[in-house]
């Protein structure tokens, strides 16, 4: 994970926003959402699943609740999830709540009556760790590590009290709950705790385990127990007061989790993944089935049962049909996306993603309402930066600099790799050069000839963070400070001058450096030995930064995206923001569309409201096509409206309403290479929200436009 990202806990992100009226009193401010794409699972992995009619729901840890319909066990979809500001470690389903138990956050209560759109509505803190969670008629019981088991009275979902409370010996780490018992294992022994009476859970017996006990599942007048190393162990419980280990079956690898269900005992069994285990004489159980196609490679954490199938988590999802227990089959999976949206760049119809160890992904978003991803290319080790130049993508692949040729995105390819040191997480390009940073300072690489890149010079920063390059001079932020090198001979960067303050992340225009730090603020870099401040945005501690036009388009980890007017250096003020669902980590603009790679997901937004002022774009025959921002917008009753044609050929202008009905054809004929622009009177039409689509050569692009009257 890289360095540099200030992680906000709820609490600080209300402190943030108090002296910020306008940020809290609403989701966004003139930006809207048009697209998204991805729902990467959590990086700490699945913890547990738990099923309740048609949905399974997931707790993933920082990816919070995710919610997959299986109403077809063949084909699971991904239909919702719910960020939770804890680690999602437990989750149980009553009803039309999702309990959570959300690891250093205590227990969330989530309204699940639409599993598209599951919203959070209670929540109630415990003194340590909540890590799994049962619920029975009205009451929520939580293990919570250290401080044993918590019992919460959820009658009231939007309102959920602690009522009573028992300490464990150990810590606490699962329950289930059977009548007027909990059954909880605290690593060393299965414990039964009253709770008859809510306000006063008391232990009435306990049975010592051998090993860990990690999962227990209770049936009749038995408790089983997934006991790590030692296997599947069943204690008779019909006495309370004196629970008997009475049976026991090895597994061969760590049992962590068991279910019941008719004369059959399921166990996650790690690199044994799914045991089948016949209870039918709990004094002999027998393991009489199992799955495991991958032994060295998946390993199963956690289960549940529904009808006749096992629901898995190992490296994924996986529906297990288990019709015939003898021979459990896997029937269904779902595999999130591995890695996830760390950086961002653009280039024309395409946007680039640097995912981790999910690679290089490239999407095509000439459709903001509709990104698709075309195209992939695995990347060394970990894709954590990325800049495009030209057709080619350069790429911090952590160990070094990993060039792709992106002339067709649908096929990417790898055609070269210059190494660096350890950590190399950002990268910038200017005038034949590649700038990338590392653990121990910065890297500059010839790539005048992209498929052999030379290694030029180095020098020594600790843990640099973002970089730019702009001429002869190359700019690096490392938490503390700003710093300029002269690089007019790469292969000996001279250090110049210097600007003290926190720093995250820097973008060069003309003379000033933009630099996320906390704020946005502005220094002037005519003078590189003497940079000075002339002026500064508040944000919700910036991250990252892009320039486009006369705007910065900034986020700020854990919150979201914020737009800053820069026409004036000495006066930057913002003029919109969103609230994003996930933790950007990186954003690139291009015209008045932001693209935000948001860690789990990777967004599309419109800023025209925001970006009033068309962007100037570069004169002669364009590059590519462009559908240019409108102006006015919003207007009333005319706007122009300006497209630039790079090949010629057929050229459509149409407008259409929300319903995408066509209202307006204002262009529709062969058009040579060259910028045009165009008026549209709306006098006949009323007060909306309206698109322009521009269609030429298999480009198509999209403007949202506002008629106010």
């Amino acid at each position: 994970m890289k360095r540099c990202r200030v992680m906000l806990s709820g609490m600080a992100i209300l402190v943030a926003l108090s002296g910020m009226v306008p940020l809290a009193a609403q989701d966004s401010l003139n930006i809207t959402m048009t697209g998204s794409l991805y729902n990467y699972w959590g990086y700490y992995g699945t913890h547990t699943v738990a099923v309740s009619g048609n949905y399974a729901y997931v707790a993933d840890s920082d990816a919070g609740l995710q919610i997959l319909d299986v109403s077809d066990p063949t084909h699971p979809e991904s239909v919702g999830y719910c960020n939770t500001p804890g680690l999602a470690y437990g989750v149980a389903v009553s009803g039309n709540y999702a309990y959570v138990a959300d690891y250093y956050d205590g227990l969330w209560v989530i309204n699940v009556a639409n599993p598209a759109h599951p919203v959070e509505v209670g929540q109630c803190n415990t003194p340590s760790f909540a890590s799994s969670v049962a619920v029975s008629g009205n009451y929520a019981y939580v293990t919570d590590m250290y401080y044993g088991l918590r019992v919460i009275n959820v009658a009231n979902p939007a309102n959920p009290i602690e009522t009573g409370y028992y300490l464990s010996p150990h810590n606490a780490c699962g329950v289930a709950v059977s009548g007027s018992f909990a059954y909880v294992v605290d690593y060393l022994h299965l414990l039964v705790v009253n709770v008859s009476n809510p306000a006063n859970p008391i232990e009435v017996g306990h049975c010592d385990m051998p090993h860990y006990a990690y999962g227990v599942a209770v049936s009749g007048n038995y408790a089983y127990v997934a006991n790590d190393l030692a296997g599947l162990r069943v204690v008779n419980v019909a006495n309370p007061a004196h629970p008997v280990e009475v049976g026991y079956c090895d597994t061969p690898d760590q049992a962590y989790d068991v279910v019941v269900s008719g004369n059959y005992a399921y166990v996650a069994d790690g690199h044994g993944e799914l045991r089948v285990i016949n209870v039918t004489n709990p004094a002999t159980p027998i393991e009489v089935g199992y799955y495991n196609p991958c032994p060295t490679q998946n390993y199963a954490e956690h289960l549940t049962v529904s009808a006749n199938y096992i629901y898995l988590l190992d490296a994924g999802f996986r529906v297990v049909d288990i019709a015939n227990p003898v021979n459990p089959t896997v029937v269904g999976c779902y595999n999130s996306l591995t890695g996830y949206a760390e950086d961002v760049a653009v280039s024309g119809n395409y946007a680039y993603l640097a995912t981790g160890f999910g690679g290089l992904r490239a999407v095509n978003v000439a459709n903001p309402f509709n990104p698709v991803e075309v195209g992939h290319c695995d990347i060394q080790n970990s894709a954590e930066g990325i800049v495009v130049s030209g057709n080619y993508a350069y790429v911090a692949a952590y160990y070094g600099i990993q060039i792709v040729y992106i002339a067709n995105p649908e096929n990417p390819i790898t055609i070269s790799y210059c190494p660096t040191d350890e950590c190399c997480y950002y990268v910038a390009v200017s005038d034949g050069y590649a700038v990338g940073t590392s653990k121990g300072g910065i890297h500059i690489v010839n790539v005048a000839n992209p498929a052999i890149p030379i290694a030029m010079g180095s020098y020594p920063i600790s843990f640099p963070c973002g970089v730019a390059a702009s001429g002869n001079y190359v700019y690096v932020v490392d938490d503390n400070s700003l710093r300029i090198l002269n690089v007019a001979n790469p292969a000996i960067p001279i250090e110049v001058g210097h600007y003290d303050d926190y720093a995250a992340d820097v973008e060069i225009a003309g003379n000033y450096a933009y630099v996320a730090g906390g704020d946005l603020y502005v220094l002037d870099v005519s003078n590189p030995s003497n940079p000075t401040e002339v002026g500064r945005c508040e944000t919700v501690t910036a991250t990252k930064v892009t320039l486009s036009g006369n705007y910065a388009f900034v986020v700020c980890d854990s919150f979201g995206l914020q737009v800053v007017d820069i026409s004036n250096p000495a006066s930057p003020i913002e003029v919109g923001y969103y609230i994003t669902p996930g933790h950007p980590w990186g954003v690139a603009a291009s015209g008045d569309h932001a693209y935000v790679a948001d860690y789990y997901y990777f967004e599309v937004f419109d800023c025209s409201e925001a970006v009033p002022v068309p962007i100037t774009e570069p004169t002669g025959v364009p590059r590519s096509y462009s559908l240019l921002p409108a102006y006015p917008n919003p207007f009333n009753p005319t706007t122009t409206i300006s497209y630039q044609v790079a090949l010629g050929g057929r050229v459509q202008l149409v407008i259409c309403d929300l319903l995408g009905r066509r209202v307006s054809t204002l262009v529709d004929r062969i058009t040579v290479p060259g910028t045009y622009s165009v008026t549209w009177d709306a006098g006949n039409l009323s007060s909306g929200i309206y698109f322009c689509r521009m269609e030429a050569g298999g480009f198509q692009q999209v403007r949202k436009l506002i008629l106010v009257k």
